[in-house]
């Protein structure tokens, strides 16, 4: 699968980040065609609306933010959202590692999937990985990346929407202490609520 001569735009190219995020998604494409899946990156469908640059799809109820891609595989179809991610976050608090989502897309994903009839799915690619179940950083080396107890992976996890929300909680200030660049906060789940599935050979 070559990569799409716009495909930089998937990720907006800010940077390391949104460079290895559009690597990934790249990565996810082949994986599902690898697996006999139709996959079309949605990202290509932006512009259409002043109020983001992200993918979006027209309903029935007006525009929505689309996931990263609309995958069809043996007759059905479902949506893919791709998050790129050095390491899972560790919550102190609880004493557990977890995944997050912008709340202000949950939102749009969950009317996304029930305009549609098709579901979500939330696909996290792990660079580096908790070395056990049982690891965790201590509380000083709380912003290295990676954490000391994590090895490099590169493993993908993936979890439906609807049991991200049903385990998840929403922190209204995270990711920055002010509830992102929306406003709305975010929805953070447990790591071990996602599957883990090998890349092909």
């Amino acid at each position: 699968l070559k990569p799409l001569a716009s495909w930089g735009r998937c990720s907006m190219q800010k940077g390391d980040t949104w460079t290895m995020g559009a690597a990934v998604e790249r990565a996810y494409a082949q994986e599902v065609v690898k697996r006999g899946g139709v996959v079309m990156p949605l990202c290509a469908f932006v512009g259409n609306s002043g109020l983001t640059g992200a993918p979006m799809m027209v309903t029935a109820k007006g525009w929505r933010v689309a996931p990263d891609f609309l995958v069809v595989r043996h007759g059905g179809a479902l949506w893919a959202e791709v998050k790129a991610k050095s390491q899972p976050a560790y919550y102190f608090k609880r004493r557990r590692w977890e995944h997050g989502l912008d709340w202000y897309l949950v939102k749009h994903y969950r009317d996304v999937q029930r305009e549609s009839g098709s579901p979500v799915w939330i696909i996290v690619y792990e660079e580096h990985s908790p070395t056990s179940a049982e690891a965790a950083p201590e509380w000083d080396e709380r912003h290295l990346t990676p954490y000391r107890c994590c090895e490099e992976s590169g493993v993908w996890l993936y979890a439906r929407l609807d049991a991200v929300i049903e385990a998840g909680e929403r922190r209204k200030t995270w990711p920055d202490g002010q509830g992102g660049e929306h406003g709305h906060g975010g929805l953070l789940w447990p790591r071990d609520i996602m599957h883990q599935v090998r890349a092909s050979q």
